[in-house]
This record gives structure tokens, sequence and C-alpha cells, in this order.
């Protein structure tokens, strides 16, 4: 009965968090949407001439807000605080929202949120595709699908889009709530490493679940553009991405330091985030352990290094779609 009570807490407390989580997520979004409203009518690229001054004016605020956010990035990573980090990595995922809440519920308001990006539209709009690489396992479905039942690329698209977008988000949710039920029925237990559950299959299941859920997120927006709209904003999403994967591994070098061998061992056991055939996960870390001569991140540089030179593969893969 004890521990059955504990279950019943611990599910009851994690639905909660999630359910409180996500819904800010949309109630927020249209609260602030109907306050930018009343200033700031949307713009789109290029922008109208009376659309100009609104850029103009917001164009300093955007730059401000994109060094705070890259601050808060560094400042998190360099002083050991994974929470800075993670809310630097949100506050840049923001303005995806705001980009799928206008494409999608023509929230025009909120997409001033977008004044982040500035330093990198004002290079190019088309810069914002520079993370097209994140599309290939989507597409990679899309092109099997249809050379297998014979349909257009253009409908399995489609279809797929219908199909999984929303599975996507659903599932990205219910990878986090399971996530932070185990990790709080853990914690009631006085376990020090949670390794049970969905922790037997992923060792960060509430940053996969986010990262499922942005990503479906993403799909919605990349699949739903009118003709002026600014390109689906994949580079911001790989950045943020990149960020969680890099908290993450901060988190496992802490909890390294502190637990030792025990710890490893449940690395040795579980996947890192996304279960994956062995064959599979040692080929992607094969680089890493050949360049930095160490089978596993032991320090921030090593991550800053895992974080960098992905990034700029996936950027690199990227290039042809922007042109």
């Amino acid at each position: 009965m004890r521990r059955f009570l504990k279950l019943l807490a611990v599910s009851t407390l994690s639905l909660l968090f999630t359910i409180a989580l996500f819904y800010v997520t949309i109630e927020v979004p249209r609260i602030v949407h109907e306050i930018l409203l009343e200033t700031f009518p949307d713009w789109w690229w290029p922008p109208r001439e009376e659309e100009k001054r609104i850029i103009e004016f917001l164009r300093p605020i955007g730059y401000a807000a994109f060094a705070s956010v890259l601050a808060l990035i560094f400042v998190g990573f360099a002083v050991g605080k994974r929470y800075l980090s993670a809310l630097g990595s949100a506050t840049f995922y923001l303005p995806i929202f705001a980009h799928f809440a206008h494409t999608m519920f023509f929230l025009a308001g909120i997409g001033v949120l977008r004044a982040l990006w500035f330093p990198l539209t004002d290079i190019s709009p088309s810069v914002l595709k520079l993370g097209d690489s994140a599309y290939a396992p989507y597409l990679a479905l899309a092109y099997l699908f249809a050379l297998i039942t014979g349909t257009s690329i253009t409908q399995v698209r489609i279809m797929l889009w219908v199909a999984i977008t929303g599975n996507m988000i659903l599932v990205g949710l219910a990878i986090f709530t399971f996530g932070t039920m185990t990790w709080l029925y853990g914690k009631f237990k006085g376990l020090d490493i949670i390794d049970f559950w969905i922790y037997r299959v992923s060792r960060h299941p509430q940053y996969l679940g986010f990262l499922i859920w942005s990503y479906g997120l993403l799909l919605f927006a990349a699949n739903f553009q009118t003709s002026r709209m600014t390109p689906a904003p994949s580079l911001p999403w790989l950045i943020s991405a990149l960020i969680v994967i890099g908290a993450a591994l901060k988190e496992e070098v802490e909890l390294s330091r502190e637990y030792g061998e025990k710890y490893e061992r449940y690395r040795d056991r579980a996947p890192f985030m996304l279960p994956l055939p062995r064959n599979l996960a040692a080929l992607i870390t094969a680089p890493i352990q050949v360049l930095r001569k160490k089978r596993r991140p032991e320090d921030w540089k090593d991550i800053t290094f895992i974080i960098t030179f992905y990034g700029a593969i996936l950027i690199l893969l990227s290039i042809p779609s922007t042109l």
C-alpha cells in the first residue's frame, strides 16, 4: 500500500507538472500575443514599407536579446549551472514557437519575438535554413515510403506531415511525463542514481521528450509555409538541440565525478538519450574518441568540442538547401 501511494503521488505530480508546463506553452503565447499585438503588428520577409519602421525599432532590442541569450548559455556551462544553459536554449527556441503560432494560428503579434533572430536574418533569412539537415530522418522516411508505394514524394510528405508531426508532439509529452514520474519516484525512494523504468532505455528521458516535442513543432512550421513567410527556423532548433545535449553531457560529467564507478556502470548499460543499435552509436561517437583520445567527455572543453564539431558537420550538410 505504501509503495502504491508513492507511485500514485509521483504519477499525479509528474502529470500535473507536464500539463502545467505545456499548458503554459499554449496559454502564455496567447496572452503575450494579445499584449504585443496592441503595440507591434507582425512583419513578413521581405517586409512591406510600413513594416520597416517596426523592424528598425526592434533591431537593437533583438541584438541585445540575442547577446543576452548567448551569454546565459555560455555562463551556464562555464559555472556548471545547467539550468542557465537550459534556460538560454529554451529562450532561443521560443521564436520557433512564435513562428509556428503565426503560421498555424495567425497569432501575428507574437511574431515580434522573432526579433531575437535579427543577427541571423540581417545576414539573410536563408541563414535560418542552415539546420535543414535535421529534416534528414523525416525526408528519408518520406522517400522510402514513396519508393515502396509508388506515390509522389509531395503526396507522401503531406501524408507524413499529417500522420507524424502531431503524434511526435504527443509522444514527446508522454516521454517527458514518464521521465519526470520515474525521477520523482526514485527521489522519493532516496536513490542517488535513477536507473529503472524509462531510465533503462534513456539516461535523459526529459531532454529526449523535449527534443521530440520540439521537432514535431518544427516539422509543423516547415510544412505550413506562406508565400512571404521567412524560412522555417531549422538552425535555431538545431542550436537549441545541441545546447540541450551539451547540458545532458555536463550533467553526466558531474554525476560521474560524484558517484564514480557506480555511475559509469549505469552509463555502460543505458543509452545516452535515444536508444540506438550499439554499432550505430559507436559509429556516431567514433570521431570524438579518435580526435579527443577519450571514451567520454570529461570537462566543459570536451563538451564544447563535441557540440561545435557535430554542429559544424550538420550546418555544412545543410548548405545545399540554402542555395
